[in-house]
């Protein structure tokens, strides 16, 4: 046919719809805006068609009603503002609702490795550890219970955690009972990995606690076993772990 022109390249309503993701007369915008582009690439084949005095009727009317159009677009809200505002309920897949419920703390207990050289860390989750004193009691009740297969107890079974407490300083004391003594099977090194699979457990763990005191039937003792003085409060050792 006379006049007719191929245009190649057009964007695909359906498309255009789905890459704009915004509210519906912004989407209307970018569609008229593609349609006048389409419109301009046929005048010159249209203009044969249409009287002097008809051309600029037409124009002035494309042109307003392109304003029109984008005028809404700019008035109206984006797409993830316009979905909250009218569904106040929903929380955008970019966001993170505040309800959503908070993971269990995860821990790191430090038991001996298979040679009883150094402290291998063992991870564990608290579910009802919710208070410092909770999550302390909890730490030192994992020791005592001993370790997965592959790494070695630190503290002699048992024994019975009699009570743990912070103190100002961010100092904790943990109360052991006498078995930790009495069944403890000797050895400097040994002694080392008890007294500090105790500490590093506390204080890598509690940001609360710098600290540790080690309390024996409620009151200070010398040694666990003959080698250690721990009548003073223990700091963490990071060179004990592996």
């Amino acid at each position: 046919m006379t006049g007719s022109h191929e245009v190649r390249g057009s964007i695909p309503l359906s498309s255009t719809r789905k890459s704009i993701g915004t509210a519906d007369p912004l989407w209307l915008a970018v569609f008229f805006m593609h349609s006048s582009i389409l419109m301009k690439t046929t005048e010159s084949n249209s203009t044969s068609l249409m009287s002097t005095a008809e051309l600029p009727a037409c124009r002035r009317c494309r042109r307003f009603t392109m304003l029109c159009v984008i005028g809404l677009a700019l008035l109206a809200p984006g797409g993830d503002e316009g979905r909250a505002a009218e569904h106040p309920g929903e929380v955008s897949n970019s966001g993170v609702s505040a309800t959503e419920p908070q993971a269990f703390p995860v821990v790191h207990i430090y038991f001996a490795d298979r040679n009883g050289r150094y402290l291998q860390a063992e991870e564990r989750i608290f579910a009802g550890s919710e208070g410092e004193i909770d999550r302390g009691r909890a730490i030192i009740e994992a020791l005592i219970k001993g370790p997965k297969p592959g790494l070695m107890r630190t503290i002699p079974a048992g024994t019975q955690l009699r009570a743990f407490y912070l103190a100002p300083g961010r100092r904790a004391y943990v109360d052991l009972s006498e078995s930790i003594t009495e069944q403890h099977p000797g050895g400097c090194r040994s002694e080392i990995l008890t007294l500090y699979s105790i500490v590093n457990s506390l204080i890598l763990n509690m940001p609360e606690v710098s600290t540790v005191k080690i309390l024996v039937g409620g009151r200070d003792v010398p040694t666990l076993a003959g080698h250690i003085d721990i009548r003073y409060p223990f700091t963490a050792d990071m060179s004990l772990i592996r």
